[in-house]
């Protein structure tokens, strides 16, 4: 159900954001979301690792800001 919820939510955000950023981004963004629950904790550790991984670049590299 979370991957159900995860990909509504990833493709919300890249219709928002006008596709700027890869899919890997907008997937990370949608499961940080859900860091530490039952769903996240299912996951691999080479998946959480990735998905850190993809939220940080995008932190440190995101130039645009919300205004």
């Amino acid at each position: 159900m979370a991957q159900h919820y995860v990909d509504i939510i990833k493709n919300a955000i890249a219709e928002y954001d006008n596709n700027q950023h890869s899919q890997d981004t907008y997937n990370a963004i949608a499961w940080i979301g859900l860091y530490n629950t039952i769903a996240w904790n299912n996951l691999t550790n080479e998946e959480k690792e990735t998905l850190i991984e993809n939220k940080n670049n995008f932190i440190q590299n995101d130039t645009d800001t919300c205004d």
